[in-house]
């Protein structure tokens, strides 16, 4: 870029440009699920020193980050986890009492005519 005063505008100019795409970028998705928000990292051009001063050159874009928790992250990571655990469980339990409890072909049935009657 240049060093004038118009580069050194222009590229303020296009810093703003890239946030407010970014910004209209996050109001489009507001409801997007999973969506997480994203951010405008600006960094300053290194100056010049001239005549015993610095002038500066500008500002570049120098990244677009995504905002979002690391323990939020991770608590729904966990959380998903321990669903498919627990998940996994209460599958093989309702097949373990599919056999037991069954009426006509369970064990339940076996049980009942291999012990004695209650008395009373």
């Amino acid at each position: 870029m240049s060093t004038s005063v118009y580069g050194i505008a222009l590229s303020g100019l296009n810093a703003a440009r890239a946030g407010l795409s970014t910004t209209s970028n996050n109001i489009s998705n507001v409801n997007t699920p999973g969506y997480n928000r994203q951010e405008v990292v600006q960094a300053t051009r290194s100056s010049n020193f001239v005549g015993g001063v610095y002038i500066g050159q500008g500002v570049d874009v120098e990244q677009v980050r995504r905002v979002y928790s690391d323990f939020i992250a991770g608590q729904e990571q966990r959380a998903t986890s321990d669903f498919s655990f627990y998940d996994a469980q209460y599958q093989q339990i309702q097949r373990l009492d599919g056999i037991i409890a069954d009426s006509a072909t369970g064990l339940s049935s076996a049980f009942s005519d291999f012990l004695p009657p209650p008395k009373c």
